[in-house]
């Protein structure tokens, strides 16, 4: 029996950007919504856009609904799944074109951290394969070179050289932090969460918490402001937003403004218990129209992006800084790897001259 769970894990912004836009065009024609969406999947390139419209266009089309189907995916996103769970959830134009919004600035964010992160990862394996490439060549004949005039190797050849074990351990040190920055930074880029990486020493070094706490807020926010266009009511809408939307950070924020809703104490009281939801509880207007807060969240949601994107500005002018620093450094340190031998055979030349 099917396991009916939705994923944990964020599918990939774009894939779930083009799937979503899907569904809003599939509810703007007049085709069956079953055969639009196999149509779309078998005109989409191989991805998870693709797979997931070909198998909720063969559920729908065998009489299951998009929930269910949707539920029985385990790599789906959960903020749509439960969007397309609440009844007439397909019929909601408006909420899958927002939600559509909301995913253009999550795909944003995500590209300009990429960007971000990738000119420094590039001058960190450039780093490492000259590294490997003078270990391999260069390096051997200048120490066999060392070892037939009877001489010592230099220290700054030593601090590279580590394919010989006379080296060792003095030549593991800069060869390994080269090797544990360029796979930390491509973790970063390509595989693992932000969030994640925030909590390590080098997410702390670059300041990626303020842009995983500011990317947070403004993606809950956003879903918040989702849930509540879908129908829901406050309480719901926060509890729907802590279980599907990722929270981490603010997740127990959420639940607790939502319990203290549910026990009745008014709005403004319950949303100011956390720093998050303050700025909600600041402009909350007692029985005022669902479209406004709908509005402020959104809004909200928007200040918290720019915010995110700003630090990763910051980011990347760190990063372009940091990288030119280090290429600076390796290359005076390789400079000084090759020279300091031909100052050794120089000064022996002199010494023997001299005698």
């Amino acid at each position: 029996m099917a396991s009916k769970t939705v994923a944990s894990s964020n599918p990939r912004a774009e894939e779930l950007l083009v799937f979503t836009q899907i569904l809003q065009t599939a509810k703007s024609g007049n085709v069956p919504l079953s055969r639009f969406l196999n149509e779309a999947a078998s005109n989409l390139p191989p991805g998870r856009a693709a797979d997931w419209a070909a198998r909720l266009g063969t559920g729908m089309a065998e009489g299951r609904s998009p929930s269910d189907v949707l539920n029985g995916m385990t790599d789906m996103d959960e903020v749509l799944a439960a969007l397309l769970s609440i009844p007439g959830g397909l019929g909601l134009k408006e909420v899958l074109a927002a939600y559509v919004r909301h995913l253009v600035s999550i795909t944003q964010l995500d590209e300009q951290l990429r960007t971000a992160i990738f000119h420094p990862c590039m001058v960190l394996w450039l780093s490492v394969a000259n590294m490997v490439l003078i270990n391999m060549h260069l390096f051997p004949a200048m120490a066999a070179g060392f070892s037939e005039q009877s001489g010592g190797m230099p220290f700054f050849l030593k601090l590279w050289y580590i394919a010989s074990p006379e080296t060792w351990p003095l030549s593991w040190f800069l060869p390994a932090l080269l090797i544990f920055m360029a796979i930390t930074m491509t973790r970063t880029l390509f595989f693992a969460p932000p969030h994640e990486e925030s909590e390590m020493l080098f997410g702390k070094l670059i300041g990626l918490g303020r842009f995983v706490s500011s990317e947070e807020q403004g993606r809950l926010f956003g879903t918040l402001a989702l849930f509540l266009e879908a129908g829901k009511s406050l309480s719901q809408a926060l509890r729907w937003t802590a279980k599907h939307g990722g929270a981490r950070r603010f997740q127990a924020e959420f639940l607790r403004a939502a319990e203290k809703l549910e026990q009745g104490i008014p709005p403004m009281e319950a949303l100011a218990a956390g720093p998050a939801l303050q700025p909600l509880a600041l402009g909350w207007v007692e029985k005022g129209d669902d479209s406004l807060l709908i509005e402020r969240l959104r809004f909200m949601a928007e200040a918290h992006f720019v915010s995110a994107n700003r630090f990763l500005g910051t980011i990347e002018t760190l990063g372009t800084v940091v990288g030119l620093l280090l290429v600076g450094v390796v290359v005076l340190l390789l400079c000084l790897a090759f020279f300091q031998p031909y100052w050794t055979y120089a000064g022996n030349g002199g010494g023997l001259a001299g005698h």
